[in-house]
């Protein structure tokens, strides 16, 4: 064999060595007899493992049965309930994805104290719960919480039907039917009647509608009784009987006032 072929196989052997070793290197192949395991972030199968983050919202059963809850409890064959953290939390909506942590960032962080669950300013450095019986929500060390703020995860909000929008002023309108009646203010309605036999003489040019003052004539009544009692009225002056009676049948003060001064009898 002569060199020139010698150098080409050595050549051809070197890049298929190479190519070899990227491959194995890409794909995650241990050779028998090697010692060094696949990436840490990755499975048997070569899928990527992502550590869960964030506080511990619920659990759920390890079976994967529609069973949650919020404090860690069992099943009934005395297996413990999964716990699902704020990355895990199902959502319907576009987030970022969760950077993966490392080993040290996952381990549970230091509860700082309690803050009521409803927002109020009301903490605890001891778990505790509310006067309705909720449970105070822990704070960790690093969380940006002031205790004023109620944080739901975004699956939550989307399973229970709420939605937001931007604020704006605008107007409220929702036009209501109803059947109803229309009637007078009784309280404004005078009735004007006259307790003696009489007729009406005269009618003022009032109608229905029209506005009227007090002391306004509307009309001129002609009766006999009236006139009868305010003969007796000039006849016996002073008598109380003959003023009463003048008043039972409806005659106002100032018209009795009128006659006992100009001794007439009204017609």
């Amino acid at each position: 064999m002569t060199r020139t072929a010698l150098a080409g196989l050595t050549l051809v052997a070197i890049v298929a060595a190479g190519a070899g070793g990227y491959w194995v290197g890409q794909h995650g192949v241990v050779l028998p007899g090697s010692s060094i395991p696949p990436p840490a972030s990755m499975n048997a199968a070569g899928q990527t493992l992502t550590v869960a983050s964030g506080p511990i919202i619920y659990y759920r059963d390890p079976d994967g049965r529609p069973a949650y809850s919020l404090d860690p409890r069992k099943t009934d064959d005395g297996r413990d309930f999964l716990p699902v953290r704020a990355s895990e939390d199902v959502s319907f909506e576009d987030r970022p994805p969760v950077p993966a942590l490392s080993a040290a960032d996952a381990t549970p962080k230091k509860i700082l104290y309690y803050r009521n669950p409803m927002g109020l300013p009301d903490t605890s450095l001891v778990p505790k719960k509310d006067s309705m019986g909720m449970d105070y929500i822990p704070v960790h060390e690093g969380e940006d919480e002031d205790g004023s703020i109620v944080k739901i995860a975004l699956g939550k909000l989307q399973r229970t039907g709420v939605r937001s929008e931007t604020a704006s002023e605008r107007a409220i309108l929702r036009r209501v039917r109803v059947p109803g009646t229309v009637q007078p203010d009784e309280r404004s309605v005078s009735v004007v009647a006259v307790p003696a036999d009489s007729f009406v003489g005269i009618v003022e040019k009032v109608t229905t509608g029209d506005k009227v003052r007090k002391g306004q004539p509307l009309l001129e009544l002609r009766s006999a009784d009236i006139a009868t009692a305010a003969v007796q009225l000039l006849i016996t002056p002073g008598y109380e009987g003959s003023h009463r009676r003048l008043a039972n049948l409806g005659v106002p003060e100032e018209v009795i006032a009128e006659i006992e001064r100009t001794r007439k009898v009204p017609p």
